[in-house]
């Protein structure tokens, strides 16, 4: 049941995207102090790669859409 849900999903969302902290801070033309503090307060929460933190493009879209992350 699980395999044929996964198999029903379109190939995108079942990929993610990451994006950095300066292509974000690029895409929605804040500084990398805005988006620590979003991180802190839970507005834009970040994922660690590594010790890298990144973003999701899913992420970046609800918000600029107003949907919030």
């Amino acid at each position: 049941e699980l395999i044929a849900e996964a198999a029903a999903k379109p190939q995108q969302e079942r990929e993610e995207k990451f994006l950095s902290v300066d292509e974000v801070c690029e895409i929605l033309r804040v500084s990398s102090n805005t988006l620590w503090r979003w991180g802190k307060t839970g507005y834009l929460k970040s994922v660690k790669v590594g010790r890298t933190p990144m973003y999701r493009l899913s992420d970046i879209d609800n918000l600029r859409q107003g949907k919030g992350a």
